[in-house]
């Protein structure tokens, strides 16, 4: 499947760009039980939404955008400044839309792409990174998985505002 880059600037968020071995992902995280048990009972899916929000996510970039963040990174893995990266997107194989796979654990992204480096936020940052037209696709690396369009990111934002710090 091709993969196509989107620009973006990630502002303060904390990111990583360390790579991990595959095979390391041993037990599920609290994202990953929320998502299993929104798929099996729709009655959890508002709870999911809402730790999914907060929760830190992975999304692969490209090496040119890893560079990029080791020059800008605080020795606390912060960034100083904006800095412009390239989110990895893939074609729908259903819809030819661009999606931005977003992953529950570095160690389920490493198993999909070994190697690849990323960024990891919270699911708010995640969705609210690109100016839209963009399908997210959260996979768990297994059977789990739920994709949101543009329109459903919008509703699942407004229906969960951020709380004020």
């Amino acid at each position: 499947m091709a993969l196509a880059a989107f620009s973006m600037l990630l502002g303060s968020a904390t990111v990583s760009t360390a790579q991990h071995r595959s095979g390391e992902h041993q037990s599920a995280n609290s994202l990953e039980a929320a998502l299993q048990a929104a798929i099996h009972d729709p009655t959890a899916q508002r709870a999911f939404e809402a730790i999914f929000l907060e929760s830190k996510v992975f999304m692969r970039i490209t090496e040119e955008s890893r560079a990029a963040l080791a020059g800008a990174q605080q020795p606390d893995g912060r960034l100083g400044a904006e800095v412009p990266i390239k989110l990895w997107a893939v074609k729908d194989a259903d819809t030819g839309t661009p999606t931005v796979p977003l992953f529950t654990s570095a160690e389920v992204l490493a198993e999909i792409y070994p190697d690849a480096p990323f960024v990891s936020v919270n699911g708010r940052v995640a969705l609210s990174l690109t100016s839209g037209g963009l399908n997210y696709r959260l996979s768990d690396g297994g059977r789990h998985r739920v994709t949101w369009t543009a329109a459903e990111i919008a509703t699942l934002l407004s229906r969960n505002p951020k709380a004020a710090p």
